[in-house]
């Protein structure tokens, strides 16, 4: 096999891995984010930090109020992580199949070449 085939050959190989990973892991993260939101309604829990002086009616303060903690399904995130994933997939997937359909094209080629 000529050294420049071997060359372009590996280069694809390696863009194909390298895209089914990064689909794979676009996937991945869409799927977390379904599951923890829709799924399992995970709860994202914040405190409230305004703390808002007690006084008396003579106007002293006696006292502050306690942080507020604050638990909730963030849908906001879910959809931010969801549109992610969506990105990495939409942009790995086509390269990924561009890259195994020239790989199998150029093998197809190398093999006529060898008989």
């Amino acid at each position: 096999m000529d050294k420049l085939k071997l060359i372009f050959v590996a280069g694809i190989t390696i863009l194909f891995v390298g895209s089914s990973f990064m689909a794979l892991f676009g996937a991945g993260r869409m799927l977390d984010a379904v599951l923890k939101s829709y799924v399992f309604k995970v709860e994202q829990c914040k405190y409230d930090y305004r703390q808002e002086p007690i006084t008396t009616n003579k106007g002293e303060v006696i006292a502050y109020e306690q942080p507020v903690e604050t638990c909730a399904v963030d849908y906001n995130q879910t959809k931010q992580e969801i549109a992610g994933g969506l990105s990495m997939l939409l942009v790995a997937l086509p390269i990924a199949s561009l890259m195994f359909w020239q790989g199998k094209k150029s093998w197809r080629n190398t093999k006529k070449e060898n008989e």
